[in-house]
């Protein structure tokens, strides 16, 4: 990419901003946030960005065992163009699977997903996972969907690798109460949640900020783009009507140790 486009790209999207520093409300002092730039399936543009800034990338290409078969180095090959970079994130290539609410076979077929999704991470050397759920409102009883979604994490969380965290993303949730409960009643370091602002933005009434206020520690991941409110546009930090200075501000206070992914259009 060439350099002039580099610098356009971050100053649309907002990364030059961030990566120089944030502001802490809670503690009123600058620092430095880890920033990790999604590649939305464009790696080898965004490596350039990632060596440029020194900040890390979060892989969103579909390594299914479907696709290691047709590209039996599709792995190697990834593995050596993001080489250099440090922190890595893989977001999952499978959509709406679900963890609750599900017989014996669909278990085993989830648990196996999700050991060949770890499998990858750790070829790729990605401490963090980032998984959308199968929820749909008002289609579960809320007592079963938590005591199901307990059992199944903690069934899965128990012996497994902890450099290892997954990170739950909000996509179609009416509000972050739901969200907050189910954390709680899995109740394990490996599994947090993946905040996903512009998802929160337009997919549910209440105020972005009154999400990160009730997840609060809960976040440990952050996807940063914008929209208008009416769909999942992934714009620029510095577009759309997400009060962007705002939300970094309150994560800052509620979350500290969050990682921010930025997840705009480049």
């Amino acid at each position: 990419m060439h350099k002039d486009r580099q610098q356009n790209t971050l100053m649309k999207t907002g990364v030059h901003g961030i990566r120089r520093r944030s502001v802490s409300a809670e503690k009123g002092r600058k620092c430095m946030k880890e920033i990790r730039l999604c590649d939305n399936a464009m790696a080898h543009h965004v490596k350039e960005l990632c060596d440029k800034y020194r900040v890390g990338i979060e892989l969103q290409t579909y390594f299914s065992t479907e696709y290691l078969r047709i590209n039996p180095r599709a792995l190697l090959e990834r593995e050596e163009l993001i080489s250099g970079i440090g922190k890595r994130s893989l977001h999952s290539p499978v959509s709406g699977m679900r963890f609750e609410n599900i017989d014996a076979a669909a278990r085993k077929e989830v648990i196996s997903k999700i050991e060949e999704l770890c499998e990858c991470a750790g070829r790729l050397n990605c401490s963090d996972i980032i998984l959308h759920r199968g929820y749909l409102p008002d289609t579960s009883d809320r007592a079963r969907f938590l005591s199901d979604g307990a059992h199944f994490w903690n069934d899965v969380l128990q012996g497994r690798d902890k450099t290892q965290v997954f990170h739950f993303e909000n996509l179609y949730e009416p509000d972050p109460q739901l969200f907050s409960d189910y954390l709680s009643a899995v109740g394990h370091p490996g599994l947090d949640a993946c905040l996903d602002i512009g998802h929160a933005h337009c997919h549910s009434e209440v105020p972005i900020l009154d999400w990160i206020r009730i997840l609060n520690r809960k976040i440990g991941y952050v996807h940063l783009h914008s929209n208008f409110g009416r769909t999942d546009e992934h714009l620029g930090l510095r577009e759309g009507s997400i009060p962007v200075r705002e939300v970094c501000e309150a994560l800052e206070r509620y979350a500290p140790g969050a990682i921010w992914a930025l997840e705009s259009q480049i």
